[in-house]
């Protein structure tokens, strides 16, 4: 069954009304709102302003998959991503697998997560949901092959003429800010928009917002958009939260803006309403290859789009990606080596290895 996502936690805070109502103001000409007839501007369906249906422009099917200059990966390194937490976040360098104690405090793990994950990757087969992927240019190979592997359909374009119809028939939704180009600027409300009006869930992952005040910019307005989920790594939910990452910040930050942030590093850490987890698996090689963070963003979608719950998708998407790099990783001869033998595993990836790899807390 389709249909948006049901919100997750408490009615959204001040936090977010304040930022619906200054993007209102700030993008939204007063003119435009005036009337809801006449409302066309995309960021207004964004945020939640009634409008008209928008006339929609015939498909351009050699714009399906764009060349753009490549950017530098957004994952980090181990170190990095581990200097990035706070000290009770980080996990030790002796354990770097051990899940913080400190995940009690966050909320009530599930109770099963494994067991969920491995029921979602067969549906995901079964079913074949198509994700359109708004993803940067150094990731659309790679998010698709995932998407492929993992068992979903991925379509690419990042036409502003086209992407409303592209995502109209799509099961989820990927917006990755880590390549910002006039096409893609224009494309990401369009898309966000037809997702909402839609009922389509949708997942953001803004890829260093940390490095960038304009992309910071877009980023909280793309969460007033109200996504199902928010998949970021420590520097990046520090900028857009103004507070280290911790496991209360992100229980409060997912609270705040009634989504399910999921928080990847060395440890990853999925919060929404009342649950939370902490996932162990993974491996070093995942940090040696680019898009691996924006290609498990999109099998967050990917399982959100079968109907599943945000944290649910969140969380197993997390943890078949990880256990697929650890199975990948027993062959693998360096990072050349690595991404094949990622695909291989995820393709190959079923409940009964899920449950005896998954290390959660």
């Amino acid at each position: 069954m389709r249909g948006r996502p049901p919100a997750v936690g408490a009615r959204p805070g001040p936090c977010l009304r304040r930022a619906r109502g200054r993007f209102l103001r700030r993008v939204i000409a007063p003119a435009a709102c005036h009337r809801a007839a006449k409302c066309v501007n995309p960021w207004a369906i964004s945020l939640g302003c009634p409008v008209r249906a928008e006339r929609r422009n015939p498909a351009n099917p050699s714009n399906l998959n764009r060349v753009m200059p490549a950017e530098e990966s957004e994952m980090t390194s181990p170190t990095a991503a581990r200097s990035d937490l706070s000290p009770d976040v980080a996990p030790t360098a002796s354990t770097p697998h051990e899940a913080p104690h400190a995940i009690a405090a966050m909320g009530t793990m599930p109770p099963d997560i494994a067991a969920t994950a491995g029921a979602l990757l067969d549906r995901l087969r079964q079913e074949r949901p198509r994700v359109h992927a708004i993803t940067n240019a150094a990731a659309q190979v790679f998010t698709a092959n995932l998407l492929l592997a993992a068992g979903a359909t991925p379509s690419l374009t990042v036409a502003p003429d086209e992407v409303a119809d592209f995502t109209g028939r799509a099961g989820a939704l990927l917006v990755n800010l880590g390549t910002l180009d006039a096409d893609r600027r224009a494309a990401i409300p369009r898309a966000i928009a037809t997702a909402r009006t839609a009922g389509i869930p949708w997942v953001l992952d803004p890829v260093f917002v940390d490095s960038s005040p304009p992309r910071l910019d877009l980023a909280r307005l793309c969460l007033a958009g109200s996504p199902a989920v928010l998949r970021c790594n420590a520097a990046e939910f520090a900028s857009l939260s103004g507070r280290a990452a911790s496991d209360e910040a992100l229980r409060d930050f997912a609270s705040a803006h009634g989504t399910v942030a999921a928080l990847t590093g060395a440890i990853d850490r999925v919060a929404g309403g009342t649950r939370a987890v902490a996932i162990a698996n993974g491996h070093p090689l995942m940090t040696r290859v680019t898009a691996m963070g924006c290609a498990a963003t999109a099998l967050v979608a990917a399982f959100a789009g079968l109907g599943a719950d945000p944290f649910d998708a969140a969380a197993s998407a997390l943890l078949v990606v990880g256990i697929a790099g650890e199975v990948a990783a027993e062959t693998a001869r360096g990072p050349g080596t690595f991404q094949p033998a990622f695909l291989d595993a995820l393709h190959h990836l079923d409940a009964s290895a899920i449950a005896a790899r998954a290390r959660l807390t």
